[in-house]
């Protein structure tokens, strides 16, 4: 999925709920959100308040899946432009 500025948002990475930062983009329930704002919870948790939803409550021991980011024009999903396709891989 591309974003405006030419942003690509490319795999998913299991991450703890304190390894997130305002502006990440994760999947929640199949659907990508931006997180808009974080406030700590009692136990480590995290609330997450992304754009479109109801605030997320993500507990310690739990992982959200965050996407990493590649910048610029992509020649496919996650793929910046001339990267070569990987094994079995067509692009």
């Amino acid at each position: 999925m591309g974003l405006h500025d030419g942003t690509v948002l490319a795999k998913l990475t299991p991450v703890s709920p304190r390894q997130l930062t305002i502006g990440n983009w994760i999947l929640v329930d199949g659907q990508t959100y931006q997180i808009r704002d974080l406030r700590w919870r009692q136990g480590d948790g995290r609330i997450i308040h992304i754009a479109g939803c109801a605030p997320y409550p993500a507990a310690a021991a739990g992982t959200i899946q965050r996407f990493d980011l590649v910048t610029g024009p992509s020649d496919g999903p996650g793929r910046p432009t001339g990267s070569p396709a990987g094994a079995g891989e067509t692009w």
